[in-house]
């Protein structure tokens, strides 16, 4: 937040902003970001278990836009000078990022492989109406130029109230909170332990359920058994993707998806794999597995489903990956060193206003 004086000693007006670069471009378009993330995070988890998933999926649309909304007016609003150009800038940034993120899903995404084009252009047109509207707004509220003129020879005592209830120590404790939320190593380490915690809540956070008719994901592990060769009426436990589940059947004429009802750990080449099964009344099984792919993108599915001998029910399947947990790890440090830059901004104006007038 840049500060500018124009006028002589006796006229000064003190213009509180910030011009547009790199870093204040970066940082609003994370800001964006961030504001986005959360809202839809918000209200896909209100609106989860809703049957309808067509009117969950435009709630969470138009939550994103209106944040995305928001997000376009501060930025526009903290920008006095060259307010549109910044506002592109910005608007470009946040459009190459949802680019990037949406390349990368695709291509961990065996199931919907490509490129998504049409995903990747109209977030683009979702970003420009988002940023025409909150720079309008911007521009409706004119920007405050902070303290009124001060002239020597007219000391008109002050009609503000001052902050005089709130001792000067407290005061000071507040700024040292608020500059320490708006640094950036703080920046760096709530965003590390926000992605680490994330990352086993994520696992139970949305997904695909099979009874809203959503397909599940081909990455989903089913453990069955098969007869061990070497050794006559043992079996053993094998890990097979959902994808290749035909494959393996053709291949294992002998296989069974009926596995004790035990915890267990697979290594699948190179992939972790854990899993519960819990046996039914039916006679059936119901089974939880967790998979950890060895991936650039740090691929986890997680799911369950029940099985009979030669047949696999999915019930739920959830994948996220390293660019996800990254997001809300990005969006819970914005959030935080948004808090911090609106309290910093807030209580040195509340000093400047209440400094003695010379």
């Amino acid at each position: 937040m840049g500060e500018s004086e124009s006028g002589t000693s006796k006229h000064r007006v003190i213009q509180v902003g910030h011009t547009s670069n790199i870093m204040t471009v970066a940082r609003d378009a994370l800001i964006i970001l961030a504001l986005a993330v959360l809202g839809g995070d918000v209200v896909g988890m209100a609106v989860g278990a809703s049957a309808n998933l067509m009117r969950a999926r435009i709630a969470a649309v138009a939550t994103i836009v209106l944040c995305g909304i928001v997000g376009f007016f501060i930025s526009g609003y903290r920008t006095p000078r060259r307010r549109w150009v910044h506002l592109l800038r910005v608007t470009a940034c946040v459009w190459l990022f949802i680019c990037v993120v949406l390349l990368a899903m695709a291509h961990v995404d065996v199931a919907r492989p490509g490129i998504p084009i049409g995903a990747c252009v109209l977030s683009g047109v979702f970003a420009l109406v988002a940023m025409g509207i909150g720079g309008a707004l911007s521009f409706a509220l004119k920007k405050d130029p902070g303290d009124p003129p001060a002239r020597s020879g007219s000391a008109q005592p002050s009609t503000r109230t001052t902050w005089a209830g709130t001792p000067a120590e407290v005061r000071m404790n507040w700024l040292k909170i608020a500059t320490m939320l708006s640094s950036t190593l703080f920046f760096v380490v709530s965003c590390t332990g926000i992605e680490l915690a994330s990352i086993s809540v994520r696992k139970h956070v949305g997904g695909h359920y099979m009874a809203r008719g959503e397909a599940p994901d081909r990455n989903l592990i089913v453990i069955a058994s098969i007869p061990i060769p070497a050794v006559p009426g043992d079996r053993k436990v094998e890990a097979v993707t959902l994808g290749l589940l035909p494959r393996f059947q053709s291949e294992h004429p002998d296989h069974s998806f009926l596995i004790p009802a035990r915890s267990g750990e697979i290594d699948g080449n190179g992939t972790l794999i854990s899993y519960r099964a819990i046996a039914l009344d039916s006679g059936n099984v119901r089974v939880e597995t967790d998979a950890h792919y060895p991936d650039a993108f740090d691929l986890r599915v997680v799911g369950s489903y029940e099985a009979t001998e030669r047949e696999v029910r999915p019930i739920y399947t959830n994948a996220t990956n390293f660019f996800e947990n990254y997001i809300v790890g990005i969006a819970g440090a914005c959030t935080l060193g948004l808090i911090g830059s609106i309290l910093k901004w807030v209580l040195r104006r509340r000093q400047r206003r209440d400094a003695p007038v010379e």
